[in-house]
């Protein structure tokens, strides 16, 4: 008698088969996870976009600044910038070929 889908998640056969508990819950786990990271990525990371073909006028990471954190996690030792290397690297990012 071939088992149907309705009943793997019968009550019955998770007490016949108690081992698959743990790697069911544990796949299940990792694909929450992948799929929260996924769309954290797509909200908030600049270099992800959804339209890609805006990024031949409007890049969306132009818009991140220098001192702004956009990692899942920050460094901890603070970093210094000098101040004319990043106004020399806005206006060498902001010259447009005639």
């Amino acid at each position: 008698m071939p088992i149907s889908d309705a009943d793997l998640f019968h009550p019955s056969t998770w007490k016949k088969h108690f081992s698959l508990i743990p790697v069911v819950t544990i796949c299940g786990g990792a694909c929450v996870m992948a799929t929260c990271y996924v769309g954290y990525m797509l909200m908030y990371k600049h270099d992800i976009s959804l339209r890609p073909s805006r990024w031949k006028e409007d890049a969306p990471y132009k818009y991140v600044e220098p001192d702004q954190v956009v990692r899942l996690k920050g460094y901890n030792k603070e970093i210094s910038y000098d101040p004319e290397i990043v106004a020399l690297r806005k206006e060498i990012g902001s010259y447009k070929a005639k």
